[in-house]
């Protein structure tokens, strides 16, 4: 099997396909039919190593799935979609199904003061995503500006509430961090002890490490009590922030 270098730190090529539905037989197969053109059958068995009968099978799937087309003729053979069209098909039929299941299943219960711990980079990420989304007031994040960058859209999006950022100096004087987040309140961290620590609404909150040793853990909590601990935290930050830079102090 040919090994195919991803452009995005986290994840390879091979991870990124099976996550779009395709098992590693098929996204071998498509990554065949994508770097030789159309096949058949036998062809795609030579050039992965497959029995014929699964070559067939895989291509009957990726058909089906929105990643080949099965050309006219005889005997049989597959065209590859290209992976744009292919991803955006998936996309959109995920979301229709989302569309489906959101307005039929009813909502997750209330259950306040719950500790969560979130393992997986992705999903922590997935968390402060649903937490940018779902912030009714204010939002106060502070991570490093590599793992801000990526969701920079979505927090420029959020004009309707007060917004803080608190990230690394050098993106911060670099302009960077200003220019995707021109309505944001900035400041820089003086040292990196959790790599991320977000607070929605003085109520929901997130922390722990994205990278380093071992799998990435966060925690994730609305019980009052910390959300006040971890709120006074991190105004003390700001506050340290603020004098620094000779700014006037405000409340969080």
């Amino acid at each position: 099997m040919e090994h195919y270098d991803s452009p995005v730190s986290g994840i390879s090529v091979e991870e990124a396909l099976v996550s779009f539905g395709l098992t590693r037989q098929e996204s071998e197969v498509y990554r065949a039919l994508l770097s030789e053109g159309t096949m058949n059958g036998y062809e795609i068995a030579k050039r992965v190593g497959v029995s014929r009968s699964n070559a067939y099978t895989s291509l009957a799937s990726l058909v089906e799935k929105g990643a080949a087309w099965l050309a006219d003729g005889s005997p049989a053979r597959y065209v590859p979609v290209s992976p744009a069209e292919f991803c955006a098909g998936r996309i959109a039929a995920l979301q229709r199904a989302g569309d489906v299941l959101i307005a039929a299943l009813p909502d997750r219960k209330p259950d306040p003061g719950t500790f969560v711990t979130i393992r997986g980079r992705e999903r922590s990420l997935d968390r402060l995503r649903a937490m940018i989304g779902d912030a009714r007031e204010r939002l106060y994040i502070a991570a490093p500006w590599r793992e801000l960058r990526a969701m920079a859209g979505e927090l420029a999006g959020r004009e309707d509430i007060r917004l803080v950022i608190l990230t690394d100096g050098d993106a911060i004087e670099s302009g960077e961090v200003s220019l995707s987040l021109p309505r944001a309140e900035i400041h820089r961290v003086g040292e990196w002890t959790v790599e991320l620590r977000a607070i929605a609404d003085s109520s929901h909150v997130l922390t722990g490490d994205l990278s380093g040793p071992g799998e990435p853990t966060c925690l994730y909590s609305d019980q009052k009590n910390f959300a006040d601990l971890f709120k006074n935290a991190l105004r003390n930050e700001i506050s340290l922030s603020r004098a620094g830079n000779g700014e006037a102090n405000h409340g969080l």
